[in-house]
């Protein structure tokens, strides 16, 4: 994989062969091709595995609760309509 400004160079606990890594991969490169520079965007998650994804890149995150980050997705963008807000998480985490 190409290096992109939202590399991230700890240690990643996803269990290897997990299909996050993939999407982790997706979503560097995304932002990279948006020109997107980390202190621009934020990205929002709850809990679990999924939602460990804003731990992984180099960017400002937030983790609320279960079940809520598009909520406070919302309330972040709200306060600041200049930064690009994603929510992040998985099928628990969103369906909740």
């Amino acid at each position: 994989m190409t290096s992109t400004l939202f590399d991230y160079n700890g240690e990643i606990s996803w269990c290897p062969g997990c299909g996050d890594f993939k999407i982790l991969e997706a979503l560097k490169l995304a932002l990279t091709e948006l020109e997107l520079k980390p202190a621009e965007g934020v990205v929002v998650s709850g809990i679990g595995q999924a939602a460990k994804m804003p731990h992984y890149l180099k960017s400002h995150f937030f983790n609320g609760l279960h079940g809520r980050a598009l909520p406070a997705a919302t309330g972040i963008k709200a306060s600041n309509p200049a930064l690009t807000v994603l929510a992040v998480g998985g099928d628990g985490d969103m369906y909740g």
